[in-house]
């Protein structure tokens, strides 16, 4: 599967104090996921149930 981005320009100061440019790769998703099925992927990688983590996510929410 493909990700799709997008380059984006940050401007900062470096330590000297001089302008600086960077840019980099901003992920987009095109897809919604449902917290079920985020918690199911997290229980399946770790050694975490699917209720603790689904716990976690709703107390992040």
């Amino acid at each position: 599967m493909a990700i799709k981005y997008t380059i984006t320009k940050k401007k900062f100061k470096d330590g000297d104090g001089n302008q600086q440019e960077k840019f980099y790769a901003v992920a987009h998703s095109t897809d919604m996921v449902e917290t079920d099925e985020v918690a199911r992927l997290i229980q399946e990688a770790t050694s975490l149930n699917e209720a603790d983590v689904y716990a976690a996510l709703k107390a992040l929410s």
